[in-house]
This record gives C-alpha cells, sequence and structure tokens, in this order.
C-alpha cells in the first residue's frame, strides 16, 4: 500500500494543525517542559507531526491495517533541527512501528504553515508477503545503527527498503570527515577519484564526501548481504548531496560497488541532510531473489 505525502490539514474546514490544542482530543501527545523560544520552534512541528501519524493510523485502520504494518517512510522536514521531535511523537504514537525511513530538509512545503510532511509504504497484513526487519548490524570493525529509532531496512517479500544512510559512526560517535579511516580499499577508491579527476579536484569537499559515500555503499552491501540480496539486486538509489559538486566524486565511488551498470538514481540537492556533518546519505530499493 502506497500513500501519498500527508500534512497537517484538514481540508473539508479550511484548517491547519499548528500547536497540540488544534489537535482533535483523542491525539494524546506529551508536550515537554521547554524555553519560551524552543517551545515556538518544536510546537507545530510536534502538533503537526501527530496529527499525521494519527491520520496514517485511521488510513491503514481503513485497510486492516496498522502503524506496525509501515515499512518505508520519506519524512520532509523544513528544518531538520527537528528530527528528534520526529523520534519522540513516533515513539509515543506509533511505538511498535519500525519501519526504514528517508529524512531530509526541503526550502518549502505546501504552503508556509506546513513543517512537515510524510508518505508511506506499508504491507497488508491480509496478503502472502512477510515483513522482516534490519534493526542494526554488529560489525566488530564498523557496526552500523540506525537514526534514531528506525530501521535500518525492512523486507517486505521480495522487496527491500533501507532508511538513509550516512557515515556516522558508531563506535566514535561522529560522522567520518577523513578518507585516511576507511580500510585500505576505501582509501586507495577515494585516491583514485580525488587526485585523478578533473571534476573531483575542482572540489574542496570531494575527498571527504567521497569517503562518506564509500562507508555508505559498503553499509548498503552489508545490508543487501544480510538480507540475501546480491548486487544485481540494486534496483534504485536516492543520493541525497550536501554540494552538487561533488556528484562527480560519488558517482565514481559508485563504479566502484557497481562496475558494470548502475541501479536507477534519483539525484537531489535538500535543504539539510539528516545528521550535522554529512555530506551525502543514500537509500536503496532491492529486489531479492528469494
Amino acid at each position: 500500500m502506497f500513500f501519498a505525502g500527508v500534512v497537517a490539514a484538514v481540508p473539508e474546514r479550511g484548517r491547519i494543525i499548528h500547536v497540540l490544542r488544534d489537535l482533535p482530543p483523542d491525539i494524546h501527545v506529551t508536550e515537554p517542559p521547554l524555553s519560551a523560544s524552543a517551545r515556538a520552534f518544536h510546537a507545530p512541528l510536534r502538533a503537526q507531526t501527530a496529527f499525521v501519524y494519527d491520520l496514517f493510523r485511521r488510513f491503514l485502520h481503513e485497510q486492516g491495517a496498522r502503524l506496525e504494518d509501515l515499512v518505508k517512510l520519506n519524512i520532509y522536514l523544513r528544518d531538520v533541527r527537528g528530527t528528534d521531535v520526529i523520534e519522540q511523537v513516533a515513539a509515543e504514537l506509533a511505538p511498535a512501528a519500525n519501519p526504514a525511513v528517508s529524512l531530509y530538509g526541503v526550502e518549502s512545503l505546501a504552503t508556509r504553515f506546513f513543517h512537515v510532511e510524510i508518505e508511506g509504504i506499508a504491507v497488508d497484513p491480509r496478503g502472502s508477503w512477510d515483513k522482516e526487519t534490519v534493526a542494526s548490524l554488529d560489525d566488530p570493525s564498523d557496526a552500523i545503527v540506525p537514526h534514531g529509532r528506525h530501521a535500518l531496512a525492512t523486507r517486505v517479500g521480495p522487496f527491500v527498503f533501507t532508511s538513509t544512510l550516512t557515515a556516522y559512526r558508531a563506535q566514535t560517535g561522529d560522522v567520518l570527515d577523513d578518507y585516511r579511516d576507511l580500510p585500505d580499499s576505501g582509501r586507495r577508491a577515494v585516491e583514485d577519484v580525488v587526485f585523478r579527476q578533473v571534476q573531483s579536484r575542482r572540489s574542496a569537499t570531494a575527498a571527504r564526501t567521497a569517503a562518506q559515500a564509500w562507508l555508505i555503499y559498503d553499509r548498503l552491501f552489508r545490508i543487501a548481504g544480510r538480507l540475501g540480496v546480491g548486487r544485481d539486486g540494486f534496483l534504485k538509489t536516492t543520493i541525497y548531496l550536501d554540494d552538487m559538486n561533488d556528484f562527480a566524486a560519488v558517482e565514481a565511488i559508485a563504479q566502484c560497488f557497481f562496475p558494470h551498470d548502475l541501479p536507477a538514481l534519483t539525484l537531489l540537492q535538500p535543504s539539510g541532510l539528516s545528521m550535522p556533518g554529512a555530506r551525502v546519505q543514500i537509500d536503496a530499493v532491492l529486489l531479492s531473489s528469494g
């Protein structure tokens, strides 16, 4: 089941949700103690996120499904600093849901009053497809952990949806910044890209972006392997870049992993990535042979 982007509006009444008191009385969300300035920033996003999640609950209920049946969400935020608010509301209203998530900032939504828009994919529990979730990968050399409480990837039937991955390193608590911190194969790949390609030499950030891209692709392949998906199972990738000047470097890194045919590609430059320090984030749609 594919759901269009949902915003916090009641079009029949010409009404937009602005704060928690605008919510229907059956939607209960905790408002933590905040300063006046923090409340002004968080309150509209908290109320709108709660309204959107409740709409998803209602849509799914009409189809005989629940929030736990969500397998992928795309979350568009006016300001990515509100990521924690999204997490808090999801934890309250959908504690058992664990979809893969792509989250990034956008310059604007339909009106200046909207702070978040969410679209989703869910599995019909009455169908024959099963669902599997990859919560994390405990690799001793590079543990892969999701951003917040979301899954790294979900598989429904033959399809796999990954969250947007960054080069965040759980061991050090930061985003990879130096390509020399990569394994030998990653270092060699970045050196080939940055120092041998004219396009990459024009960008002062190409080495950092290429290093992050290499780590992300390596992680995508490890997640795919966990679910029994090979190189040919990559149907599509979406690359979110902080700077379009770094695309040549990222594309060259991608060709290291896909030497013959690259997957279908969507390339975006959002207004903000999901984590401070990230130069690139990537998600994928895969097809398993099982």
